[in-house]
């Protein structure tokens, strides 16, 4: 019987991310004596062995010959980089006997404990927000073992509509990716982000927050938090209309007439600013003609109008060309697009429209 051959011995708590020994113990309770012994152990997903064969999924220990009545212990040091998928490790021992010529095989299974993140994420954020008001995002980690931790990041995945603008510290890789390094036993951090809910949005607005860890050149998913917030109604809207046409189709030496018509209800301020930024190659800006008391910020494409009205509505107006001449020097030169991103802020609140009108 192989429960009587082998005996496994493993820590009853065991952390995502710290070393852990795992004892196989070998006893020939037999009356005979086993030639050419091995002991091979396999893991499953989510351990790893931790040593420069992390990436072996099995290892085999060559135990020479066991005497009837002796036993021997093997140590193994692994380490677990996600939870148990339920699949248990397995030991497989093998040996000759002198008077046969085939191998004995003896199996058996082990299962770990429980194994708990050695990271806690946690994150605070409101249960609601209103469209276009500022989101703060608040995250807190801790490294609960009493070992030190490395190379460790923090990642957020962020809905369509949220609009990230920054950050407590800087992200290392575009906007949801923070390098946190090593974080000593018992020790935390913290991180905060700030954002704006703008576009296309839902009733509801998911957000995922993860704590990775890199080990042996491998990214793994120490602890991940998940969180919703319920969008309410924001107290601005934007709208652009081209043309008095609901899909206008542009054409060379076109003039493109725009008009912005905004809303705001209660919480918006009085003092609001529409923005209207042109995206695209072949706008004629040398037509560009600006109503309502516009003005082109210097170096740039972008139209502002200082408003100062009460709650209602109201609109404001542009106009500018389409070239006559696009430029075209490749065969790929072609399906033009002209872009308007309009923007109203009031106070806390924005609210943004854009439309995309092809030549």
């Amino acid at each position: 019987d192989a429960g009587d051959h082998l005996l496994f011995q493993a820590p009853k708590e065991i952390f995502l991310g710290v070393p852990f020994d795992l004892s196989v113990g070998v006893q020939n309770n037999s009356g005979d004596v086993w030639r050419d012994v091995t002991l091979a152990l396999s893991l499953p997903d989510g351990a790893i062995f931790a040593d420069a064969d992390s990436k072996k999924v099995l290892h085999i220990k060559n135990l020479g010959t066991l005497g009837s009545g002796s036993q021997t212990r093997v140590d193994f040091r692994l380490l677990a980089v996600s939870p148990p998928t339920g699949a248990p490790m397995q030991a497989v021992l093998s040996y000759l006997l002198d008077d046969a010529r085939s191998r004995f095989e003896e199996k058996k299974d082990f299962n770990l404990a429980s194994v708990a993140s050695a990271i806690s994420l946690t994150v605070s954020m409101p249960p609601n927000i209103t469209g276009g008001g500022d989101l703060h995002i608040k995250i807190e980690y801790k490294n609960n073992s009493a070992l030190d931790l490395e190379n460790l990041s923090l990642k957020s995945e962020y809905p369509q509509s949220f609009i990230y603008t920054s950050a407590s510290e800087k992200a290392d890789e575009g906007n949801n990716i923070w390098q946190i390094g090593a974080l000593r036993g018992g020790s935390s951090g913290n991180l905060t982000i700030v954002g704006k809910i703008l576009g296309p949005t839902a009733d509801k607005l998911d957000f995922n927050f993860y704590l990775l860890a890199d080990v042996y050149g491998q990214r793994y998913v120490f602890d991940k938090v998940s969180q919703s917030i319920a969008l309410d109604k924001s107290p601005l809207s934007v709208e652009i209309n081209l043309n008095e046409s609901g899909n206008y189709v542009a054409r060379p030496g076109d003039v493109l007439s725009y008009g912005i018509g905004y809303t705001k209800s209660g919480g918006a301020s009085a003092q609001s600013t529409v923005k209207a930024k042109l995206v695209g190659s072949i706008f004629d800006f040398s037509k560009m003609k600006i109503d309502d008391g516009g003005y082109i910020r210097p170096g740039s494409n972008q139209i502002i109008w200082n408003i100062d009205d009460n709650e209602g509505g109201g609109a404001v107006s542009f106009s500018v060309g389409v070239k006559d001449d696009y430029g075209i020097e490749r065969l790929g030169d072609r399906n033009f697009v002209l872009r308007l991103e309009a923007e109203l802020a009031s106070g806390e609140y924005s609210a943004q429209s854009i439309q995309e009108t092809n030549v």
